[in-house]
């Protein structure tokens, strides 16, 4: 071969060996094209994923919706009593009555809902869409009674409700320091009273909050927050453990805390009834009552923070009675007033 050939050679192979800007700019658009299918496919699947679950959850929730109608008659009045409570990925939204419901379930952005009347379905039935829109403001209804204890000083701590329940002193049970402001320090010998009662209706939907800070001290016998001298006891027991009639808590309440406890009846049927109990806005444990026990006669006379045995250690505060039964979300906008 003579230099001439061997030098057309070496040319020919600096031309082939590489690829010209046209080539890569082809090369790239096709990378980019293939990275955008990767990624809507990716997001497609992820979709897909929260729908499946969305809808999973929402069948599982009906099922135990359904499956408490049948042993109670009604629909619950919440579902964190039913192991359905808000996570990370997954939250919930509830409305019922004893004879309808709606719910919603939401995984990301996938959303459905279930009624008393609809299987898992897309369209809303009256809860709300969850997610970032906003969610309507929760109301409640005017308390029976309102006693707030803000007076701090003197013989009665006006009823805020308007309905004129006010209560009068034994003793002095006044401290400072209250939840906000004034507050109940009941003993054996200083709690508050009514006499008069507080109407004349028979309740048996009914709803109690309060505010309190269990002493260091527990009390020696049981210890009522309310009771009308019958057999409504709202209580505590000597190990400080809370709840009604003698039916606690699993959890005894920490002393020097503040703490807010609900207790809300709902109707079963026309002779019992379910007591469910909340603790800082979440479900702490219930009990069915098939007796009179549970009832609320509000022409009772009733005394705040003692019984004829036993008063309460600690500090009470912004006590308010409901004459019907609140859902949870009543009770944690209830805790923020």
């Amino acid at each position: 071969m003579n230099k001439l050939n061997v030098g057309k050679s070496m040319k020919l192979l600096s031309k082939q060996s590489g690829f010209t800007i046209v080539e890569l700019l082809v090369v790239i658009v096709v990378i980019a094209i293939l990275a955008s299918i990767t990624i809507v496919s990716y997001n497609g699947i992820i979709n897909s994923s929260r729908d499946a679950a969305a809808k999973s959850t929402a069948k599982q929730l009906q099922e135990k919706i359904l499956f408490y109608y049948t042993d109670e008659d009604s629909y619950p009045s919440d579902i964190s009593s039913l192991g359905f409570s808000d996570s990370q990925e997954t939250n919930y939204g509830y409305i019922s009555t004893s004879t309808t419901y709606c719910a919603r379930v939401s995984v990301g952005s996938a959303t459905y809902f279930i009624s008393n009347v609809s299987e898992p379905t897309k369209t809303d039935c009256g809860v709300g869409s969850g997610g970032d829109e906003e969610t309507p403001p929760v109301t409640l209804p005017t308390p029976l009674a309102e006693w707030k204890f803000n007076e701090g000083s003197g013989a009665t701590t006006a009823d805020s409700s308007g309905h004129g329940n006010g209560l009068t002193q034994v003793g002095n049970p006044w401290t400072s320091g209250g939840k906000t402001g004034a507050g109940l320090a009941p003993s054996f010998a200083n709690y508050f009273r009514r006499t008069a009662g507080l109407g004349s209706s028979t309740l048996d939907a009914w709803t109690v909050t309060l505010w309190y800070k269990r002493g260091v001290n527990l009390p020696t016998s049981y210890a009522q927050f309310l009771h009308d001298g019958v057999e409504f006891w709202m209580e505590t027991d000597q190990g400080g453990h809370w709840g009604y009639l003698g039916d606690y808590g699993p959890d005894p309440l920490p002393s020097d805390e503040w703490h807010h406890l609900a207790w809300v009846l709902t109707p079963i049927n026309s002779s019992s009834g379910k007591m469910t109990f909340y603790i800082d806005g979440t479900y702490s444990h219930e009990k069915i009552y098939n007796d009179t026990r549970r009832l609320l006669y509000e022409s009772s006379t009733w005394t705040v923070g003692r019984v004829a045995d036993g008063a309460l250690t600690g500090v009470l505060d912004d006590i308010r009675i409901y004459t019907t039964n609140l859902s949870v979300e009543q009770i944690q906008a209830n805790m923020n007033l």
